[in-house]
């Protein structure tokens, strides 16, 4: 944008404010913590969009007082103070492309009285400079250009890039050098355009744009003549130069404006390839070759984030020629040249959403983003293939993160315009996470132009940002904390994971209670406390904060708001039991009735979110909980025959698949528990033929092993470490996959070991730590708030890049090592309102049968055969009624059955159960009863 000259405000000088009378304002935004470095009205009378940050925090920018043109550099602790001359002339200006390196040192072009002068100004000694080049009609001698252009940058190393004319005598051409200089006479020649100027003229208006970095490289964009040229150039040594795109080789358009990392190693911009604008980033991949990569485009690619239907939302423009940044984080010890695995890229580009994310139900206004301009921000990781630990590499994107759109509210500022120059920078700190950053740009706002810094740091790498942790967050920007997580004790410098959860009230027609036990979570926060994480304040573990109401919830503090969490979930509007959770878009429903004649019962858990979470936090914990419901049993998804139905799985959670060949996933935040009613079983199943004695375990055991199972898929963990492939116990053999079993990854996210002991009797109750197969704890990923996928929705189930959701990862189910009590299974076959000898008659006579079994035939879970399942369900609930009390008249002599029958399984001889061959049909079972 153009330097803007207003009217003046006020007819003092502006040479250095206090902080005070500045008024520097902290902003607690939703993703990034603000700073106003700069606003007109305090003795400047208009700023430019020229705003450059470095690693420091300082921000340099041009501005305008009422004596005159100058450049200033702020921070957040100092107030806005001149660098360059003292006595600013109303005569002399600068361009607003500047750039201050992370010594502080700021490169600028000035022009007055006909010439123009690049120079270096020291912001820790202001008015004195360097120079660098100089322009002058006519030129003086060879160490002048004929002319120079307005635009400049500087490397950390001290070196300046600009651009200057050279007009040899006619009738040769007069032509543009771009130069690469750390004094008046060490002038390197970058590239010479040659272009038909008049001769001591001023340059174009705009043709060509470069950015120099450390290592002696320079990127710049050639425009002229309808064409676009983007080349690399490296000049150690042997100058060589590389093309990255032009729209003379294909390219339908380029920008002028790329960003170079500050080592040089990535440069991004935006260009199409003919299917529209796309943010590119050019590198040298792990094996030295370059790769030019669109990480986000307009109508296609990774989704910005999903509508309230589930539908993708696309970007629909980014601007062509605006200002990129980009910044790549090294591994410690890696090429400071090449973009590796287990090595991270943040760019920032400006664009425009196709339309606005799905609204805070709250506050019935967009949550995550609206469809306005915006500046956003984007982290891209490479990855190797976690299966194999080698190529290919795949490059891993976040959701686009918006820093600020038009219309977005900042300390009362409502922004109508915004401008880059030099965005982006890292963060030079003791301690930093990863991926922190910061950044700065112009906007306006009414009559006044500000230049604001943005901050977003995560210290410990635990997905929460240091200001939500220190000072809360303000989810909607009207300046109150919506989310006070400091006063639930949080700590930006220990890794907390916090967790909301909710659960169905008792069924009073069964008798049945779904409430979660205090033993389960305990375990939970026990298992996350002793996980062998280091943090930056030298402990390790991590701090799980539970809110699950009084008496369940954990490490919340004073829980200011009172606790939220043991909300109990019923179907909206009567209060009636529900059958089945899900996750997907709400509508699901499922014929039929349970075995007390009800209909059953569904609910989305996008429903009961929007109904149930956060409704007194104006849903700011959308951006820091995770949300679990304990309930009866899910629905399932089959994509072959597109049905629902309802499944007996322990659970099930969200877990992101980036796709498009990469097996690496990324965080969710939502998961349910369905493991049927409480109490259950205190004694694990033994195996046929007695492998094992009884495992006892806490009555809670096969509760607090699905929490901590599903809550490890949010935090990107599969079932097989390295895959999804499991199998269960190899303690039961005839169950067990010899191909797909991994005795060694010793992890509750494995089936061998969520539900039952391993091959010893050992119980594994946590992650894996160092592992042959996979190192959970090392691999956790907690910052699901970078992906819109997830985020604000439980509706997208589907990997990127698919239009339709992957085959379902078949879930452990729960019946497999207990029974379950669901109202689903109906032992009482003969009608008679109770479950006994008879009943196992019938079942007698009908076992065996494949399709078509009715309940009267010994079908107890109406799925149509008779088979160990229905025996299962009979001896379970035998000396029962039908809703599955134990009448007192027929408790004795139920639990002397049972009492045999036990001793029969744990013998694995149940032929005096059966007639000669249906033997084999009920030995590959293994159960437990559902008793306290």
């Amino acid at each position: 944008m153009p330097i803007r000259i207003g009217a003046g405000r006020s007819a003092c000088a502006y040479r250095s404010l206090a902080v005070e009378a500045l008024e520097l304002r902290l902003t607690l935004s939703a993703y990034y913590d603000y700073s106003i470095i700069a606003q007109t009205g305090t003795g400047l009378q208009s700023i430019a969009s020229s705003a450059s940050i470095n690693e420091q925090g300082q921000v340099a920018f041009v501005a305008n007082s009422a004596d005159g043109q100058s450049v200033y550099v702020a921070s957040g602790t100092s107030a806005p103070a001149i660098v360059t001359f003292s006595s600013p002339s109303s005569t002399r200006t600068y361009g607003s492309e500047i750039q201050i390196n992370d010594s502080g040192l700021v490169a600028a072009i000035d022009g007055i009285s006909g010439q123009r002068l690049a120079r270096i100004w020291d912001s820790a000694d202001p008015g004195n400079s360097t120079t660098i080049g100089r322009s002058s009609a006519p030129r003086l001698d060879t160490t002048h250009f004929d002319g120079m252009s307005n635009f400049t940058g500087i490397t950390n190393d001290g070196q300046v890039v600009l651009a200057g004319l050279e007009s040899p005598l006619p009738p040769d051409p007069s032509f543009w050098e771009i130069h690469l200089s750390g004094s008046f006479v060490d002038r390197r020649d970058i590239v010479s355009f040659f272009t038909e100027v008049v001769e001591y003229g001023l340059p174009p208006a705009a043709f060509f744009r470069m950015r120099a970095a450390d290592g002696d490289k320079v990127v710049v964009s050639n425009r002229q003549d309808g064409a676009t040229t983007l080349e690399l150039f490296d000049i150690t040594g042997v100058d060589t130069s590389d093309t990255l795109a032009s729209t003379s080789a294909g390219w339908a358009e380029v920008g002028i404006r790329p960003g170079i990392s500050d080592d040089g190693s990535v440069v991004a911009f935006v260009g199409d390839q003919g299917a529209g604008r796309a943010v590119y980033l050019s590198f040298l991949n792990e094996a030295g070759a370059r790769e030019t990569h669109p990480i986000v485009a307009v109508n296609a690619g990774v989704p910005l984030g999903r509508d309230a239907m589930g539908a993708a939302i696309q970007f629909s423009d980014f601007d062509l020629d605006a200002r990129l940044g980009v910044e790549i984080f090294h591994n410690t010890g890696g090429s400071a040249e090449r973009f590796e695995p287990g090595e991270t890229i943040i760019v920032s580009f400006i664009g425009t959403p196709g339309k606005a994310s799905k609204d805070n139900p709250q506050s019935n206004a967009p949550f995550l983003f609206t469809d306005q301009r915006g500046l956003w921000t984007m982290k891209v990781d490479a990855a190797w293939q976690r299966a194999s630990g080698a190529g290919p590499v795949s490059y891993n994107n976040s959701s686009a993160i918006p820093v600020v759109q038009i219309g977005d509210t900042i300390s009362g500022q409502v922004i109508s315009d915004l401008g880059v120059n030099d965005p982006l920078a890292k963060v030079a700190a003791a301690q930093v996470g990863p991926a922190d950053h910061q950044l700065s740009f112009w906007a306006r706002s009414g009559t006044d132009d500000l230049i604001f810094r943005a901050e977003q740091l995560d210290t410990d790498n635990d997905g929460l940002f240091n200001h939500w942790e220190v000072n809360g967050i303000d989810v909607d920007q009207d300046g109150t904390i919506d989310l006070p997580l400091n006063n639930l004790t949080a700590d930006p410098f220990k890794k907390d994971l916090f967790l909301e959860i909710d659960w169905l009230p008792d069924d009073v027609v069964s008798g049945r209670t779904f409430a979660p036990q205090a033993g389960a979570i305990n375990d939970l926060v026990s298992a996350f406390a002793a996980a062998p994480v280091s943090n930056p304040d030298g402990s390790t573990g991590i701090t799980v904060h539970v809110d699950a109401g009084a008496g369940l919830s954990r490490n919340l503090g004073a829980a200011p708001g009172g606790l939220q969490g043991g909300d109990l979930i019923t179907e909206a509007g009567t209060g009636n039991h529900i059958h089945a959770l899900y996750l997907g878009a709400a509508g699901v429903t499922l014929s039929g009735t349970d075995s007390w004649g009800r209909p059953y019962v569904t609910r989305s858990v996008d429903d009961i979110k929007d109904n149930y979470f956060g409704t007194t936090t104006n849903r700011a914990r959308e951006l820091a909980f995770r949300y679990a419901i304990f309930g009866d049993q899910k629905l399932s998804f089959n994509t072959a025959t597109n049905t629902w139905s309802l499944s007996d799985s322990s659970g099930q959670a969200e877990l992101g698949e980036f796709g498009g060949g990469s097996d690496e996933t990324f965080a969710g935040n939502d998961l349910i528990v369905t493991v049927g009613a409480f109490p259950t079983t205190n004694t694990l199943p033994v195996p046929p033929g007695g492998v094992l004695p009884p495992a006892t375990v806490s009555s809670w055991f096969v509760q607090g092993q699905t929490l901590i199972h599903e809550l490890g898929h949010t935090l990107g963990l599969l079932h097989g470490g390295i895959d999804s492939i499991t199998s269960p116990p190899a303690t039961f053999p005839s169950l067990h996959v010899p191909s797909a079993f991994k005795p060694s990854y010793r992890s509750v996210m494995n089936y061998a070991y969520q539900l039952a002991p391993d091959a010893s009797g050992n119980l594994v109750t946590t992650y894996s730590g160092p592992d042959p197969v996979y190192n959970d704890w090392a691999n956790i990923r907690m910052d699901f708030v970078r992906y819109f996928d997830v985020l604000n929705n439980t509706l997208n189930l589907t990997a990127r890049g698919l239009s339709t959701p992957p085959p379902e990862e078949v879930e452990i189910t729960a019946t497999a090592f207990v029974v379950s009590l669901s109202p689903t299974s109906n032992a009482d076959f003969d009608g008679d309102g109770v479950v006994d000898g008879a009943d196992f008659l019938a079942w007698q006579l009908g076992s065996g049968m494949a399709t078509g079994a009715a309940r009267e035939q010994g079908d107890a879970d109406a799925d149509g055969d008779v088979d160990a399942d229905d025996l299962g369900a009979w001896r379970d609930k035998y000396g029962q009624d039908a809703g599955g009390s134990m009448l007192s008249t027929r408790a004795a002599a139920a639990g002397r059955t049972l009492s045999a029958v036990d001793a029969v399984y744990s013998a694995g001889d149940l032929s005096m159960l059966f007639y000669g061959d249906r033997e084999a049909d009920f030995r590959p079972l293994g159960r437990a009863r559902w008793r306290s």
